[in-house]
């Protein structure tokens, strides 16, 4: 597994791959925080079309829940998430 050290986290690269994985570590991470490093940052933004991606299987990790749907009701998202689906 490759691992990385950022801001005192350590993200695993092969939990982008596997859904539960990936669940798992954001809902830990989230867990008291209102986004992944605590305010919005590239790291929200990079982590939100993955998340997008697997929504369904994501759906039973309250934390990925009510950061996907605050990351949702960001207008900069939807504009962004627009333009990567043109």
């Amino acid at each position: 597994m490759d691992a990385r050290q950022i801001g005192g986290h350590q993200f695993a690269c092969e939990s982008i791959v596997r859904p539960p994985a990936l669940g798992d570590q954001l809902e830990t991470e989230l867990d008291g925080r209102d986004f992944i490093f605590g305010a919005y940052t590239i790291a929200d933004m990079a982590m939100y079309p993955h998340v997008m991606q697997q929504r369904e299987k994501l759906s039973a990790f309250p934390n990925v829940a009510r950061w996907e749907h605050r990351m949702r009701l960001r207008p900069e998202v939807g504009r962004g998430m627009g333009a990567v689906s043109r």
